[in-house]
């Protein structure tokens, strides 16, 4: 089951399953109540800060203590540097040669690629499906015949 941090300023922080955690937040937002009772303990509402998801105080706890959260997800010490990779399906070799991008795939990366480095500035340029298609079946002939060229030579 889902569970929520509770945010308590003089008895430390509590979890709760979700439908307590759902009672106690239509308490705060109402009004209804100065005190709630929780897993047998009487708190007042208001010394509670709020309710958090288990995410969210993982990171809210991180930022007290000068850690950090990468773009992986993981907490890290101050001083620590990042070593972490993204979890990659296990393929095997096969698998991997079937997604490999093909060689009109890479000509065609590389072509827009060329577009853009030669229309950054140009906003218009760069929003124009056309013109950029243009460019790049372009791009590609002329990169297909130098190479007949010099396969020739």
């Amino acid at each position: 089951m889902n569970k929520y941090v509770i945010m308590v300023s003089s008895m430390g922080d509590m979890w709760l399953e979700t439908p307590v955690a759902n009672k106690l937040a239509r308490a705060m937002q109402n009004n209804t109540a100065k005190f709630v009772t929780l897993n047998g303990n009487m708190i007042a509402i208001n010394s509670i800060r709020g309710l958090l998801t288990p995410e969210a105080y993982k990171a809210m706890a991180s930022t007290r203590k000068q850690n950090w959260v990468c773009r992986w997800g993981s907490v890290h010490q101050p001083a620590d540097n990042c070593q972490c990779q993204p979890q990659l399906p296990n393929l095997d070799q096969k698998a991997l040669k079937e997604h490999e991008p093909t060689e009109d795939e890479k000509l065609r990366g590389q072509a827009v690629l060329e577009y853009m480095r030669q229309n950054k500035r140009d906003l218009k340029a760069m929003t124009n499906k056309k013109k950029r298609e243009e460019f790049v079946k372009q791009w590609i002939t002329q990169y297909k015949n130098n190479r007949k060229t010099l396969d020739k030579q």
